[in-house]
Parts: C-alpha cells; structure tokens; sequence
C-alpha cells in the first residue's frame, strides 16, 4: 500500500472520529515553515494535527528527525505506520508522538498513545505564515496578536477551507479513494478553471467560425 492509499485510509479514519457537522481542514504535504520538513498531512480541527506516513517500503532513518520538527509545530502528532516497522519503533525518539499501526488488510489500529496536547510557541505559528499572511494580522518583529493560535487557525482556513470543504462535500459518506485527495490540492481549482476558460474559450471561436460558413441551398 502507497502513501496516497494509506492518506485515504488515514482521512476515512478522522472522518469516523469527527461529527458530520465539523469536518476538519485538511492541507496535504504542508511546509513546516523553515525546518525543511513537510508534513504529509496537516489536519486542524479542535488541535492542530501532523500525520507523518511510513509504508511498508519507507525507510525509519529520517523518522526522528521528522518528528522532531513536527513536534514544534504541531499540538498533536501521530505516526502511521506499516506492521512490520513497529519492531524498530522502540529504539526511536518519537518526541510524544502517537503511533497508528496500519495493517496488510488496509485497518488501522492505535498502538502508542500520544504525550499530552502541547501548545505552540508563537514563534513556531509564525514560521508557518507567507510575509504577505503577517502583515494582514499586523505581525512584525516582536509584535503579535494577542490570539495568535486564533489568528492563524483564521490564515489556515482562508488557504485550504474551499479545498477542503470541496474534498468532504464531495466523498460525502462513501468510501475515500485516491482520486479524491487531488481535490485537496490549492491548485485544483486554478486548474479547473483553467479548464472551463479554454473550453468557453474554443466554444466561443467555434460559433464565430460558424457564421462565415457558406451557406448551400
């Protein structure tokens, strides 16, 4: 089973554990501001959540270190990983991660309970902020919002609320597959618009073509 399999497996699982009324935002692949590490999931609901994935055909010699960085920016942090890694897991440093083991039948199952629900440094949520993102919340230099967990779980939204609310309409209650999660991508809608142009755009000549037609009677 590949990444993208076990991030559907992973978002069928947060779909049973939410109500159907508050589907969490859901950002793939998200940048952990300056650490150089991205996150293969990050899910805001009540906390701030980092999954991190490990197939049965990944390497655990970066784990750690993920963690690590993971472990900064986020309130919670799980680690979903194949059967056969759990073995090794106890030689690592999960800094209070959670660990999912994930089955050869596709079922996920907690194996290691996470630390306790940490808060972020402010810094941290800063990190995770275009320039562009902190001058609209009046961030300079030392200067932050007196919310600032508030204020940037208002930017996460602003970014990925349309994708994901596009995602979860979409899958609705039925299974999630891997087709789905491109519609998780920021990009996805540019790309769909795109589309709608050119079509509108070659309809348009068609049918201005189509009046210098001649005409045989």
């Amino acid at each position: 089973m590949d990444e993208l399999a076990i991030k559907a497996l992973v978002l069928s699982h947060v779909r049973m554990a939410k109500s159907p009324g508050r589907r969490p935002l859901v950002a793939p692949e998200f940048s952990l501001g300056s650490s150089g590490v991205r996150a293969d999931l990050a899910i805001l609901a009540d906390e701030f959540i980092g999954v991190e994935i490990k197939s049965a055909n990944d390497s655990l010699k970066r784990l750690s270190a993920q963690l690590q960085a993971y472990s900064s920016y986020f309130e919670q942090v799980i680690a979903v990983v194949a059967e056969r890694h759990l073995s090794k897991m106890s030689n690592l440093d999960l800094h209070g991660a959670a660990v999912w083991a994930l089955s050869e039948d596709g079922s996920i199952r907690l194996e290691k309970e996470a630390a306790q629900t940490r808060p972020i440094n402010p810094c941290r949520l800063r990190d995770l902020m275009t320039q562009a993102e902190q001058r609209r919340l009046g961030v300079t230099g030392d200067k932050l919002p007196t919310d600032l967990r508030e204020a940037f779980a208002d930017t996460f939204k602003r970014r990925y609320g349309s994708t994901s609310s596009l995602f979860w309409s979409s899958v609705g209650r039925r299974k999630i597959r891997v087709a789905d999660l491109s519609q998780l991508s920021r990009f996805s809608e540019i790309r769909t618009k795109q589309s709608q142009n050119r079509q509108a755009r070659t309809h348009f000549w068609e049918n201005w073509a189509a009046q210098f037609e001649p005409v045989y009677t």
